[in-house]
Order: C-alpha cells, then sequence, then structure tokens
C-alpha cells in the first residue's frame, strides 16, 4: 500500500476524548542566614589601599595662566570637533 494514495473515508469522524489531569507540586525554599560584619571604623587602613604620596594640587596665580590655556585649548579641540561629527551626519 505504499505506492497507494489514501483518501479521507467521507462521514468518518475521531471520538472526543476529555483528559483530566492532575499534578502536584511541593515547592520547598530553603534561606540560610549570614552574618554580616559591621563596617569597617574610619581609622582603620583596609588591605589593598594605597595612601596618595603628595597632596592633591590646588590652582595658584602662577598656574592658573597656563591651566586656562589649556582648558581653551581643549575646548576649542571639542568644539571643532563636535562640528566635523555634525557636519557628517
Amino acid at each position: 500500500m505504499p505506492d497507494e494514495e489514501v483518501t479521507p473515508v467521507e462521514g468518518c469522524r475521531l471520538p472526543e476524548v476529555e483528559v483530566e489531569l492532575e499534578v502536584e507540586v511541593e515547592l520547598v525554599v530553603e534561606f540560610e542566614v549570614l552574618e554580616v560584619p559591621p563596617p569597617p571604623a574610619d581609622d582603620v587602613e583596609l588591605p589593598g589601599t594605597v595612601a596618595a604620596l603628595t597632596a592633591p594640587s590646588t590652582a595658584t596665580e602662577a598656574t592658573a595662566a597656563s591651566a586656562a590655556a589649556t582648558v581653551r585649548r581643549f575646548m576649542r579641540a571639542s568644539a571643532l570637533s563636535r562640528a566635523r561629527m555634525r557636519r557628517s551626519t
């Protein structure tokens, strides 16, 4: 019969079957309580931290002029870069 074509039988219907399923699920949740150590005091050095060798420098009248020129150059360069990006899009 593999070479023959199977045709459906007219007027034949499959019986309707109802199936009821019962499923039981058990949910188990376990918690473990951990103790959190208190934060270290401010005067205690933490391992892996290194104290700075020099204090951060603040601007003085002598360094302010060169710093202002550097900032001006940087601002101009970033403005030119933004303008080039706007033209290319």
